[in-house]
């Protein structure tokens, strides 16, 4: 998914309803981490050969009734993480990157007006609360990736960040998952065998979360000290 410019908003999206002002799949815009923090970005999207932060991979209708009040997730996150892993270009490959998922509600102004959707955008991680300019293309061919969007982790809250900044552990190998460890010891369990595939016994490990899981990720991430 590389669009050249950003796409025009879809048929209807002017009118009062569920549709008003939905961002149209592919679009890009360029936001700071504190804009991107936001529950509602209202900035225009920038042309895509521009520079940017974030890519809408897909747009989520939602249906009746919606509490915006509430904690909508569940209503989202699994089809938006979906829709990631295709643009990005498979499972294992977004496992190894530092791209990760925004989500954004209608402005108060739009939901007024009937907008009933979630705009769910792609983006580079730096670090506990950076965006790195995304690259023209997002989606990823084969391993070992680019230093530009491969996953790296920082700080003591090991946060994902693309391994061109600062960091202190590198995302070496991926494994897959049987079953999703349902206890933090059957956690434990499953990323002992990071040991081996990073040759060292000082390692981390990150599996899917739920939400991924269910989204058809079912890799755990294996770093080495960089």
């Amino acid at each position: 998914m590389a669009p050249a410019v950003a796409q025009a908003s879809p048929p209807g999206a002017l009118r009062a309803g569920p549709g008003y002002h939905e961002p149209a799949v592919g679009s890009c815009y360029d936001l700071g981490w504190d804009q991107a923090a936001k529950r509602s970005a209202p900035q225009d999207p920038v042309p895509c050969d521009a520079p940017h932060t974030l890519m809408t991979v897909k747009v989520k209708r939602l249906s009746k009734p919606v509490n915006w009040s509430s904690n909508l997730s569940s209503r989202f996150e699994v089809p938006c993480t979906k829709a990631m892993y295709s643009a990005i270009g498979g499972t294992k490959l977004a496992a190894m990157s530092a791209y990760q998922l925004w989500f954004f509600l209608p402005t108060k102004k739009e939901r007024a007006k009937g907008a009933r959707w979630i705009r769910c955008d792609v983006g580079l991680r730096a670090g506990r609360t950076g965006l790195d300019r995304l690259p023209t293309a997002v989606t990823l061919t084969s391993l070992p990736l680019d230093k530009s969007v491969a996953r790296c982790l920082v700080g003591k809250t090991l946060a994902t960040t693309a391994c061109s900044n600062g960091h202190t552990w590198k995302a070496k190998k991926a494994f897959k998952l049987s079953n999703r460890a349902t206890s933090a010891a059957q956690y434990q369990k499953q990323g002992r065998r990071c040991a081996r595939l990073t040759n060292t016994q000082h390692y981390v490990f990150d599996g899917p979360s739920a939400e991924e899981w269910k989204a058809g990720n079912q890799f755990m991430v294996c770093f080495k000290a960089n």
